[in-house]
């Protein structure tokens, strides 16, 4: 049966009576004009679907709101839509533009306020954010007379008459020694509470209370860090100068890179098993092509810890990772591996192969790589251990630990890359040196953070293939940072923008800060766990 493809042709297909439908599908109709009726109603559908989407895309583009369904305003729309309203564009994410845009006269008439604060820092920079004012943490001294507000105001039960230790606990007491007996941190609570906070934990919204403010802090200098300090007068970065009545700090979770909270470790062998099997799927030879993927990346991460076979062809490989060792053998002039969003402990590639690269890499974080001949293509890659090759090809790189190029330097070119001062090629004649533009030889920070995942699990960030695995740390110095090509940071987060992110996200609040009043961001490992169910002690 012979039906029309577009949405207006089969609308208009289904308008007409059912004898006509019956005489265009007729099985007796002369060759060939079977289902001519049909045709010809989905050509006239194709240009109207066209005629309509030109419409809704033209009215979608004279808003900037991200819409919850339908059509959105194009990228490049942006830009005019906020010089209309006198907006400065400063995220690096769409997303967060077009939210600049939609707010901007909200902001504006809110201006000053912890709350327009705390949207800048989610809209701007795509994350959750904690806003604290730097006045409650300055320790005062008690003044007497002073009318204390009822503990039930402040989210703290009344006392009894008489209960002194009760007393003692008064959360508007300004109480500078901590309370070795009790611990303060953060607890879920209830809707009506008076010291209720709400905010996102990993993108599930919880209410939230400071429990035992005058406590021992359980975390210290998280966002469940309530304790008192003397003035702080240095200039506010991430582990200094919070305690300070013009100071904001912002606790946001530190960025996960290419990993997530959910890992899934298996042996090769039991990739076709549940639930390995929902995150890895091999397509079939498509030109040539055999391709590994996992198609949600970003509901889980998926890590081989045994060895696949030796690979040979035309492979693919995209958002898996390998514990263990990557062998390709190029046996002809088309073989050659590619591996996008991947991570390995090792990739070797054995054997010859023509001009193309034997290895094409993007976005990816390998630890060794050896390719005997050939040619190495590298983007927006972070290299954590030795990268030995015959000619390497690279750009937005992060080359941290040894560099041996051993073919003709013509043949290589390393550009916007982090490379390693002791490279093997320095050592080799001037003339016949890979050709280098805008390199740098600072040496990165990565992050290194502990926290408790919702099973109670304790993850490390240094560990493969965790949460917050070879992600630069703030403190990595600006020529790898921005170093890349369009401003960003090398490596394999180039294209999360994470540098960018705060770098804009301080910029932006410039613009809605009291005057004198300066803000820091805070990585807090403790915004990755979501406040326990407890009972204050």
């Amino acid at each position: 049966m012979i039906r029309p493809t577009s949405s207006s042709g089969q609308q208009l297909y289904a308008l007409l009576p059912a004898v006509y439908r019956r005489r265009d599908q007729d099985d007796h109709a002369p060759d060939g004009h079977r289902g001519d009726l049909a045709r010809y109603l989905d050509a006239c559908g194709s240009l109207l679907d066209a005629v309509r989407f030109t419409l809704e895309q033209r009215l979608a583009d004279h808003f900037a709101d991200p819409p919850e369904s339908g059509r959105a305003a194009q990228e490049w729309m942006l830009p005019y839509l906020a010089e209309l309203l006198d907006v400065r564009l400063v995220s690096p994410y769409v997303e967060g533009q077009r939210l600049e845009v939609a707010r901007a006269v909200s902001w504006r008439q809110r201006k000053g306020t912890l709350r327009v604060v705390e949207e800048v820092v989610e809209a701007v920079g795509q994350t959750e954010a904690i806003v604290r004012e730097g006045f409650e943490r300055v320790a005062v001294t008690p003044r007497i007379g002073v009318r204390l507000l009822p503990a039930a105001a402040l989210g703290v039960a009344e006392t009894q008459a008489g209960d002194l230790d009760a007393a003692a606990r008064h959360p508007g007491l300004p109480a500078v020694t901590p309370d070795l007996r009790r611990p303060s941190r953060a607890v879920r609570s209830v809707a009506d509470d008076p010291a209720l906070h709400r905010d996102q934990f990993i993108g599930e919204d919880v209410a939230w209370r400071q429990a035992n403010l005058h406590g021992v802090p359980c975390f210290p200098d998280s966002y469940e860090d309530a304790s008192l300090r003397t003035l702080d007068m240095r200039q506010p970065t991430a582990s200094r100068g919070h305690a300070h009545p013009r100071r904001l700090t912002l606790f946001v979770p530190p960025p996960l890179g290419m990993f997530t909270t959910h890992t899934h470790r298996v042996n090769w062998s039991q990739r076709d098993r549940p639930p390995a099997s929902d995150f890895f799927v091999q397509d079939a030879p498509e030109s040539g092509w055999v391709r590994w993927r996992n198609p949600a990346s970003s509901a889980g991460t998926l890590v081989f810890t045994s060895r696949p076979p030796n690979q040979s062809g035309r492979l693919r490989i995209e958002n898996l990772h390998f514990a263990d060792t990557l062998t390709f053998d190029v046996t002809s002039a088309d073989d050659r591996i590619e591996l996008r969003g991947v991570s390995a402990a090792r990739v070797v590639v054995r054997g010859s192969a023509g001009a193309d690269p034997v290895l094409d890499a993007k976005d990816c974080i390998l630890h060794h790589v050896i390719a005997e001949e050939g040619l190495v293509r590298l983007e927006s890659t972070t290299i954590t251990g030795e990268l030995d090759c015959h000619a390497v090809q690279a750009s937005d790189c992060l080359l941290a630990d040894l560099l041996d190029v051993r073919g003709p330097g013509e043949a290589s070119c390393i550009r916007y890359s982090r490379i390693p001062i002791a490279s093997k090629f320095q050592r080799i004649p001037e003339s016949q040196r890979p050709r280098l533009y805008r390199t740098t030889s600072a040496r990165p920070a990565f992050f290194e953070f502990v926290f408790c995942d919702a099973d109670g699990n304790q993850r490390e960030s240094r560990l493969f293939a965790e949460p917050g695995y070879k992600v630069l740390h703030p403190e990595t110095p600006d020529s790898v940072l921005f170093g890349a090509e369009d401003g960003g940071e090398l490596g394999a987060t180039h294209r999360q923008r994470y540098s960018l992110a705060i770098s804009a996200v301080l910029d932006k609040l410039r613009d809605f800060l009291p005057l004198g009043m300066e803000a820091a961001i805070v990585y807090d490992p403790r915004r990755l766990s979501r406040p326990p169910v407890v009972l204050d002690s």
